[in-house]
């Protein structure tokens, strides 16, 4: 007691947890990797409700980020949209071919594809998740294609040959067995590529490709059983009235046909100027690329917002709290926040790899969607603007499922980090600096951030060897004293019954709050005699590196942003057209990471694969047409219905990202599709020696309805995803509306292009041959 203080308490505070600015203690529950997310939160949330009888009254035990609630809200959604897309579908059977036993027909395929596609879901071990029943939802407008074409070939056979049920359910089905077979494998030959993404997309598509694909086969299998036996069970016991069967078409059909055929008569007789105006629409369509920007994933909404607070590397966690309680209480002021959890410092096991005394992160919890008045970006605008300008400190805002997603596949935080390489450190915190200031003018880029590595008030001690040699003492013998002194270390530990304390000896601070005092610590050398400090070290203060970060052997710093807007490309340009503002020493470089560089990854690894899915494709179709023409024929028309999907996200402020890239992937079997069923037909007509004119034109009228049937029909069953209501749509709208505004320009350019240069390229080739 003569010689030191002594006190009970616990270590040295390296962090701390508020909720509405009162201390809290954060535990943090992660399931074991390939369990279910659900069954574990349900069994947490049991157990916390049941240690809360053995808890006092003012103990309050609360989850604050709960992944069920969205897990629930999502799948909830997904499901909703799956029976509002069935009765879509429905309801297209019925208008087009006014007919309730045929109606009836595909309402029974329906929910027996869905449920077999479950069965097999189950026996792959598929969980049912956003992107599982988001494969459904796409597939179930795949999928019941070909009960569609199957249903409606024989329902116009039926209505042609009355008489005899029988032949006319075979001859119906059988005429369109070989397109539909073709075009349901040359939908998984687009979609099997996507079984073998890897990384997070893999995690993220695998199960969405792998329903649909599963969904296809069913689909298929079907059409090919179930469908024609209840065809003739019910279509053949009704004697449709006799007359041409214009006649007995539905009002909906007679009216597409109304406007289709004057437009494919004069495409017919006019081709070249039917080609030039798609030419110039694809031109067009070109055009604005360059103003439609890219990003990895579309943002999500969580419900919540994840704000960022730096202060200059040596701000002391009390400093911190200290500007973090300012910047909440700013915070907490913007509508609909509901709590704030703040999360200062570090936990003393270091579980936060990113935390460190001048940081803190902050969850804010906002009020039920249902309640809300804005949505998170105006939230986030409002926090961004009274928060702005806070002398010191760094304000950057993300999502927390978003920053965990990027945290795991580019070891980021922001959606572009843009990375300096080089071997000297001051000069990399140096180019950091300028490099931020420039990028604080480029328009889009916002919550800049400096990797904290320079800047740290550091005090040297330099042992000088000789000094300290004459007193006996060894480098380690005079770092292990000045440790003590200023850090401190556990001495011993005392039992005190079963417990165990660890004695912790520590210089007082009054001894050790200048560089003279700390010069004056005492050391005891072998002899017994005391030496200061001071005698044989030298002692200067500096600023030095907080840390020092290698990336591939190398030394690196790095700038890291968010971008507005979704045009991460443009940003990256950008950049790189001033990187010379910068001018680099010879041995320093510069890449780009993040989100951008992921990106990248991606884009080669869907360019691989849809150059396999296209070689796959026309192998296909020049087995099912014998012909290279044909089959290069209908690989022209990719290009051009694509365009619909373009405008599409264009127009609704879409960017180029993962989901409207496996939109493309759908809308293009689907397109492929079309133009099988279509060029099938021809080919058959002109087998039966039927002039090609008469043929394109005959063609164009039969299959007009089935080819409209799917595309609505498809069309539809996404809708609700396009439309992005509710939790969990964020990730299958792009896609949704990819695919809709795709078969909306797809559909008419195959019906009427595809005749068109079906006349003039492989008429002109039989003519001269």
């Amino acid at each position: 007691k003569d010689l030191a203080k002594l006190q009970e308490g616990p270590q040295f505070r390296r962090g701390l947890v508020t909720i509405d600015g009162k201390e809290a203690v954060r535990s943090v529950v992660t399931k074991q990797y390939g369990t279910d997310t659900q069954p574990v939160i349900k069994g947490i949330l049991q157990a916390i409700d049941e240690l809360k009888q053995f808890l006092p009254a003012s103990v309050e035990l609360r989850p604050f980020f709960n992944q069920e609630e969205l897990i629930d809200v999502s799948i909830q959604n997904l499901r909703e949209a799956l029976v509002i897309g069935g009765v879509a579908v429905l309801i297209v059977v019925f208008f087009f071919l006014a007919n309730f036993r045929t109606t009836f027909i595909i309402a029974v395929s329906l929910p027996i594809s869905v449920i077999i596609t479950f069965i097999f879901m189950k026996m792959f071990h598929v969980t049912v998740n956003v992107m599982s029943l988001g494969g459904i939802a796409v597939g179930l407008g795949i999928m019941i294609d070909a009960a569609i074409v199957d249903t409606e070939n024989i329902f116009r056979w039926q209505q042609l040959h009355p008489e005899d049920s029988f032949t006319a359910t075979l001859r119906g089905a059988m005429e369109v067995r070989r397109p539909v077979a073709y075009s349901t494998a040359i939908i998984i030959a687009v979609f099997a590529p996507l079984l073998f993404l890897t990384g997070f997309e893999g995690k993220l598509f695998v199960p969405f490709a792998f329903t649909v694909i599963v969904s296809m086969l069913v689909g298929f299998a079907l059409s090919v059983t179930l469908t024609p036996l209840l065809c003739h069970l019910l279509l053949g016991r009704r004697n449709p009235r006799a007359g041409t069967a214009r006649a007995r078409e539905s009002w909906l059909t007679r009216m597409f046909l109304r406007v289709y055929e004057p437009i494919l008569e004069k495409a017919m007789h006019k081709p070249w100027r039917a080609i030039l105006v798609v030419v110039l629409a694809l031109l067009l369509t070109l055009s604005i690329l360059p103003f439609i920007g890219s990003e990895l994933l579309p943002s999500f909404d969580e419900n919540a917002i994840l704000m960022k607070v730096s202060l200059p590397p040596g701000a002391s966690l009390k400093e911190t709290t200290k500007v973090t309680d300012k910047i909440v209480s700013l915070a907490r002021n913007a509508p609909d926040v509901k709590d704030i959890i703040a999360l200062i410092g570090r936990p003393e096991g270091g579980e936060e790899t990113e935390g460190f005394s001048g940081f803190s992160e902050n969850y804010i919890e906002l009020v039920d969607r249902d309640k809300r008045t804005r949505s998170i970006a105006e939230i986030i605008d409002w926090i961004r603007r009274a928060v702005a300008g806070y002398p010191g400190a760094v304000v950057a805002f993300d999502s927390p499922l978003e920053d965990r997603i990027r945290e795991s596949i580019s070891g980021t935080t922001g959606q572009l980090a843009v990375k300096i390489f080089g071997p000297d450190h001051d000069v990399l915190a140096q180019k950091a600096m300028q490099l931020r200031d420039m990028m604080q003018g480029i328009p889009g880029v916002k919550d800049l951030f400096v990797e904290q590595t320079a800047g740290l008030p550091m005090l040297n001690i330099l042992v000088d060897r000789r000094r300290a040699g004459r007193y006996g003492l060894t480098p380690e013998a005079v770092a292990e004293v000045a440790e003590t002194a200023l850090e401190g270390r556990t001495a011993t530990t005392v039992l005190r019954g079963v417990k165990e304390f660890k004695v912790f000896v520590r210089l007082q601070e009054r001894f050790r709050d200048d560089p003279e005092k700390i010069g004056s610590i005492l050391i005891d050398t072998p002899t017994g005699a005391k030496v200061r400090l001071s005698e044989v070290a030298e002692l200067w203060q500096d600023t030095g590196p907080m840390q020092i970060n290698r990336e591939n052997l190398q030394r690196r710093v790095q700038v890291t942003c968010n971008i507005s807007g979704g045009n991460i490309q443009d940003v990256v340009e950008h950049i790189r057209s001033r990187l010379g503002e910068l001018h680099l020493p010879e041995g320093y470089s510069v890449t780009f990471g993040g989100n951008y560089a992921r990106q990248q990854e991606l884009k080669h690894q869907l360019q691989t694969t849809m150059v396999i899915s296209l070689l796959v494709v026309f192998m296909l179709l020049l087995s099912a047409f014998n012909s290279a023409r044909q089959a290069a024929l209908v690989l022209v028309t990719i290009p051009l219905a694509l365009m619909g999907g373009v405008w599409a996200i264009f127009l609704t402020l879409e960017t180029f990202n993962v989901s409207s890239l496996i939109g493309f992937v759908a809308h293009f079997g689907l397109t492929v599709q079309k133009g099988v069923i279509l060029t099938e037909y021809i080919n058959d007509l002109r087998q039966e020696g039927m002039p090609l004119t008469e043929a394109l034109m005959t063609a164009g009228r039969t299959r007009m309805r089935p080819v409209l049937m799917t595309a609505f029909a498809a069309s539809l069953a996404v809708l609700p995803l396009a439309l992005g209501i509710g939790a969990g749509a964020e990730i299958q709208q792009p896609m949704a509306i990819v695919l809709i505004g795709g078969l909306m320009v797809s559909t008419p350019i195959v019906l009427v292009i595809l005749p068109v240069l079906y006349g003039k390229v492989v008429g002109k080739f039989e003519n001269a041959e």
